[in-house]
């Protein structure tokens, strides 16, 4: 059950790293963005740039598919 929940975690992670898109050179959001909030886009953003075909093999594979995996980013 742990592991379904963590795929599903990471399943929307990377969703929302696609709805932000790539980022914008020369746009400084970071002003005001808070620290946290900054970091989990930039943390998304790398999820969603990991082939699909990689990203469903992580999660099938991983007998601990980790919301902080690091191994495909």
């Amino acid at each position: 059950m742990e592991r379904r929940w963590r795929g599903i975690r990471l399943r929307a992670e990377r969703r929302y790293g696609e709805l932000l898109g790539p980022k914008r050179p020369g746009k400084r959001t970071s002003d005001r963005l808070s620290e946290v909030e900054h970091k989990s886009r930039e943390r998304a953003r790398k999820v969603a740039a990991v082939p699909a075909e990689k990203f469903e093999d992580y999660l099938s594979s991983e007998p601990e598919a980790s919301g902080r995996a690091s191994r495909f980013l």
